[in-house]
């Protein structure tokens, strides 16, 4: 792929979080990586205004901009007569408190009537701990619900069961943090009254077929699409009254 680029979705490094992993560490956008940051759909007028936050598997990582699944997903509202501006400001790498100290202001200026948030793979790799990780899902949630939005919460991407991801732990270590972390966004999602979308079976399914890109982490354009077919069928219509 022409516009590759090695930037890993779960963290920089891998640390002994994760019991029985290699030694090698496992960093993600090393030095001459370019992760891709913020970016907007064209489209400035419209009455749904959808701020898509996350990582690296928002963002699109290897991917054209206009194939990451909140680009999609808003394609198949528009696609459905709903007007849409996204603003897509995941950022590869990030993790929930770069969200918070990077993202979350977006909410502030851009106003968002709804938001996604789909963050903690980074938190898992870098061996944050879950309580610090709660307090900041805590704020960024607050924050969108603060601003307005209507808030939709998804799950990690299965990014342990991948040939990278696989290769620092047992399938067993990996999903267990996994889940726990993704516990804690749920049950704080509710706390605010956000949907929790679950794709687990769309990610077991695509884990099977072993959807990724060239780098063995990040999904292909067509899981993406899958993605943002399932979102579109679980979250409301955003522009039924």
């Amino acid at each position: 792929m022409a516009n590759f680029r090695v930037a890993l979705a779960v963290g920089v490094v891998l640390t002994a979080l994760l019991v029985g992993c290699s030694s090698t560490p496992l960093e993600i956008g090393g030095p001459s990586a370019k992760p891709r940051g913020p970016s907007a759909a064209p489209n400035a007028s419209g009455s749904v205004r959808y701020l898509a936050l996350g990582d690296s598997v928002t963002s699109g990582e290897g991917v054209l901009a206009d194939q990451s699944y909140p680009h999609r997903l808003a394609a198949l509202w528009r696609d459905s007569g709903c007007d849409v501006e996204l603003s897509n400001v995941a950022v590869t790498g990030y993790k929930s408190a770069d969200v918070v100290s990077d993202e979350l202001p977006a909410a502030a200026t851009f106003k968002p009537t709804l938001a996604t948030l789909m963050v903690g793979g980074n938190d898992v790799a870098n061996g944050v701990g879950v309580e610090e990780y709660r307090g900041n899902v805590r704020t960024i949630l607050r924050g969108l619900t603060d601003a307005g939005a209507t808030v939709v919460t998804i799950s990690q991407q299965f990014w342990d069961r991948t040939p990278v991801g696989e290769g620092y732990g047992t399938r067993e270590e990996l999903t267990a943090k996994r889940t726990e972390f993704d516990a804690v966004l749920i049950a704080e999602g509710r706390a605010v009254g956000a949907t929790h979308v679950d794709l687990r079976q769309v990610f077991e399914e695509q884990a099977e077929k072993q959807m990724w890109l060239d780098d063995e982490l990040h999904p292909t354009a067509a899981a993406y699409d899958e993605w943002a077919a399932a979102l579109v069928k679980a979250v409301a219509d955003p522009c039924e009254k």
